[in-house]
């Protein structure tokens, strides 16, 4: 069952914002990933577990078309299962995740770009006998957070109006 509800805002210097919440509820599913809690022959088991995933999502947009264009991104969530009645976070859950990019047109078919991504740890699973257990507990430890910075710049030639060739 999903229900999310949002608003949009244009902003001066046509730049469009827009916030969302969302809820999203599962029943009755077959998650072996972030259930998996006993011996070998608990992987093939069929437990079924409740979920649910609710959060708000940010977002700032200028079309890259502009001579400076890009958009920016931030997502806040929380993804649980719930499996014989205890709840814990999903194995891929992500608190924060944020992203970016800008691109910058220079002249002359020349445009530069910068993109960012950024986003928490999923919860650190542990390994007991080849198997890696949910956590026990709805905060657990979690690996690192990851981010990348990605550049770039391309030229275009261009060929008439239908061809054109870029080298990035």
């Amino acid at each position: 069952l999903q229900t999310s509800a949002g608003i949009e805002w244009t902003l001066p210097a046509e730049i469009t914002a827009t916030g969302s919440v969302f809820h999203n509820a599962f029943f009755n599913m077959t998650d072996a990933i972030s259930t998996a809690t006993g011996g070998t022959s608990a992987v093939l088991e069929d437990k079924r577990a409740e979920g649910r995933a609710l959060g708000l999502e940010l977002f700032l947009r200028r079309r890259l078309t502009k001579q400076l264009g890009g958009y920016a991104s931030y997502t806040l969530s929380r993804s649980t299962r719930t499996l014989n009645g205890a709840t814990f976070p999903a194995t891929f859950d992500r608190t924060h995740v944020a992203s970016m990019a800008l691109g910058y047109d220079l002249g002359r078919r020349w445009r530069a770009g910068l993109r960012f991504v950024f986003y928490t740890g999923a919860p650190k699973l542990i390994s007991v006998r080849g198997l890696n257990p949910p956590p026990p507990t709805l905060s657990p430890d979690r690996d690192p957070a990851f981010y990348r910075l990605d550049a770039r710049i391309e030229k275009k030639w261009v060929w008439g109006d239908r061809y054109w060739l870029a080298f990035v």
